[in-house]
This record gives C-alpha cells, structure tokens and sequence, in this order.
C-alpha cells in the first residue's frame, strides 16, 4: 500500500464519516439540492443575464454572473430546507436508522469521487507513475473509470482518452486477483 492507497482510503473514509453524522436523509437531500440549483440555472441565467448589464459590459460574464447567482441563492434556500427537515428527522427518530444508510451512501459517494479522479488523471502522465503502477487500488477504480466513461455523452468522453489497458497498472492486479478468484471455485 502506497501514499495513494491512502490517500484513496482517506476520501472513501471522509464521506463515510460525513454521511454517518449528517445520515442517509440529508446528504441524499443535499445532493438533490445541488442537481435543482444546476438545473434551474440552467433554466435561467438568459434571462437573469440582463440584469447586470448596467455593471459587467461583457455578455459572457453577465451569463457567468447570472448563472453563480441562480445556484448561490438556490443553494442558500436549499440549506434552509434541509435544516428543516434534519429537524424533522430529529424529532422522528429516525436518525439511527438514517445514519446506519448514511454509511452505505458516503461509501459509495466517496468510491465515485475516486473513480471520477482516477478517470480524468489517466488522461494526464500519471499512470506512467511508479506511485500509479504500485497502488493497489488504483487498478480497481480504473476499472470504474473505463464504466463512468462510457455512461457519458459521446462529445464528452471523446476527450477523455483514458484507456487502462495502455497501462501496465491494469495488467499488474491481474495476478494477485486470481489466486482469490480460485478460492472462490
């Protein structure tokens, strides 16, 4: 195990920690907020944009402006209404259940963050890296990596030219995998 082993245990642990305290309720619907607030900007900053002609002359910085603003103030009323209802969940009781789910949630939160990472460094030198080829669990989420790729849009991912199987870090795992894999027979 190498410094990103752990580096990769620290993130996975962190959301883990998180979602434990905050429980499965409110970090579910923290994300949803920020899916709304996108959305909604998205929606609306042509039409907010105007507005700040009198001080940005720059039609692409209104736009920019415009669209920070919308996902602030969404984000702003979204705190309010998930502190609302963890007081809700407080008053319930549920938060034991709700934290136990938590758990599950930030593990899996934390494992696509990593993957995400991993996807977008293997279009840099890093898999080149001694550090990248030595990790042990790098392998596993390059594999995840190549899935989320996939899932997304075809313009998109044609920039992402990661491809583990150019890298001996994917062939490496290979073995220390199989003798588990017997076991298992």
């Amino acid at each position: 195990m190498n410094w990103a082993d752990i580096a990769i245990l620290s993130v996975i642990g962190i959301s883990v920690i998180i979602s434990f305290f905050r429980g499965f309720l409110l970090e579910a619907l923290s994300l949803l907020v920020w899916v709304i607030a996108f959305w909604i900007a998205w929606i609306f900053f042509r039409d907010l944009a105007p507005v700040f002609a009198q001080w940005v002359s720059a039609p692409s910085l209104q736009l920019a402006l415009a669209f920070t603003v919308i996902v602030i103030t969404m984000l702003i009323l979204g705190a309010v209404v998930t502190w609302l209802v963890g007081m809700l969940i407080d008053k319930t009781g549920l938060t034991g259940t709700d934290r136990v789910v938590g758990l599950l949630f930030g593990a899996i939160r934390g494992a696509i963050i990593i993957a995400v990472v991993v996807m977008l460094a293997g279009v840099t030198p890093f898999p080149q890296d001694p550090w990248w080829k030595e990790s042990k669990l790098i392998p596993h989420f390059e594999r995840v990596a190549i899935t989320l790729k996939e899932m997304l849009p075809q313009d998109i991912g044609e920039y992402l030219e990661f491809s583990p199987e150019n890298t001996p870090a994917t062939e490496a795992p290979a073995e220390p995998l199989a003798p588990v894999e017997r076991r298992g027979v």
